[in-house]
């Protein structure tokens, strides 16, 4: 993209257009692999290690390669895409991991991180708003109107605000005067937000799409009173196997596959019966009979000893 909104973008895959299944978009920074830059030498030291040194986070490797697969008997190849906000000289050793990890995907986004640093924009390197967003809305303009997208971020950065503000722009809830007023709210230059707006225009000129969940991943530490999501299609998820709970309900993928999101998760050091608890509690309100359907595999799998959670 040129312009003033740092961002390369690929997309290696052509849906066809009467598509209307499901599209999900990940971050890859605190939400795949356990990375982050807060600061011109946090960069430094990101762009020196190796594929290898790269450390996914515990339980999103098999909930990427669930998704990708889908609930059906087949492989679904469900469209994926990355959002990151590494830059792009990070390409090959980004690619080079999701090889190792064996994630399948259709395209990916960098932030030119690097050129903040030479120009001194300091502050810019953890200010993703106008790059995410203007990366989100290309996605959509590439992909089927009518399809279901379905985000995965952190509370480290702004994804909850950025995803629910690209939700409001592709389902039309905002309109362009909206848009603009509420762009100038941020700390975003008059260039970034004429680029904004001109992908928020092409977006509200075609058929509606819409967000159908938000999932945010939480790095922080929150008491239990304080997690209220923004939104019945928000679910603030302490680990990844609350994630694969709500998408097991969901029928996106199988409940099968809890059973090696559970497994990393545990091994991490997590204990099942609180996270699923607190799931159950927060996001998933079902009745006894459907939260036996959902834990079965768990219980069988000796994850855990009881389906009373």
């Amino acid at each position: 993209m040129g312009g003033c909104i740092p961002l390369q973008r690929s997309n290696f895959r052509e849906l066809p257009r009467d598509y209307r299944g499901d599209v999900f978009i990940w971050d890859v920074d605190k939400t795949y692999l356990d990375s982050h830059f807060s600061s011109a030498l946090d960069l430094a030291s990101f762009l020196v290690e190796f594929a290898v040194d790269k450390q996914a986070l515990p339980g999103a490797v098999p909930l990427l390669h669930a998704i990708r697969r889908g609930a059906g008997k087949g492989y679904n190849e469900t469209p994926l895409y990355f959002v990151s906000a590494s830059p792009p000289q990070l390409k090959a050793v980004i690619e080079r991991k999701m090889l190792i990890d064996g994630i399948e995907y259709d395209g990916i986004a960098f932030k030119d991180q690097l050129g903040h640093v030479k120009k001194l924009h300091l502050k810019k390197l953890k200010m993703h708003l106008a790059y995410k967003l203007a990366a989100l809305l290309e996605y959509n303009r590439d992909l089927p109107a009518g399809s279901g997208w379905y985000l995965f971020g952190d509370d480290a950065e702004d994804d909850a605000e950025i995803y629910s503000l690209f939700a409001s722009i592709i389902s039309r809830e905002l309109p362009l005067p909206g848009l603009v007023r509420k762009l100038e709210q941020y700390n975003l230059s008059s260039c970034e937000i004429e680029e904004l707006l001109g992908l928020a225009r092409d977006a509200q000129s075609g058929p509606i799409s819409l967000v159908q969940g938000i999932f945010i991943r939480l790095t922080k530490k929150h008491e239990y009173g304080d997690l209220t999501a923004p939104g019945e299609n928000h679910f603030l998820c302490r680990d990844f196997l609350q994630a694969a709970l709500v998408l097991a309900q969901l029928g996106k993928i199988q409940r099968g596959a809890l059973v090696p999101v559970a497994s990393q998760v545990a091994a991490a050091g997590n204990r099942l019966d609180v996270s699923i608890k607190d799931c159950l509690a927060r996001m998933l309100e079902l009745p006894d009979h459907e939260k036996r359907k959902l834990l079965a595999p768990l219980k069988e799998a000796g994850l855990i000893n009881s389906l009373k959670v």
